[in-house]
């Protein structure tokens, strides 16, 4: 295991102690879970946005489609 020094104001101290006491935690176990988490909401964010960016890929090729489609609805065919 290694160590790591954090200098927090007092009220941030107080505010970590304080909520560390109310889960039945240590301080040290309260800052790993909450690093932990921090984590995974940056790794979804992450792979949002790369979702969003293929949906937005996905959504343009489509409207080009149809528009090439669109055009043989008044080719005469029947």
């Amino acid at each position: 295991m290694h160590t790591v020094t954090l200098k927090t104001d007092d009220g941030f101290y107080n505010l970590l102690t304080e909520t560390a006491k109310n889960l039945g935690t240590s301080k040290s176990a309260l800052i790993r879970e909450a690093v932990l988490k921090f984590h995974e909401d940056l790794e979804q964010r992450r792979l949002q946005k790369q979702i969003e960016a293929a949906v937005a890929k996905t959504k343009e090729a489509d409207q080009e489609e149809n528009l090439i489609w669109e055009g043989t609805l008044t080719d005469g065919v029947a």
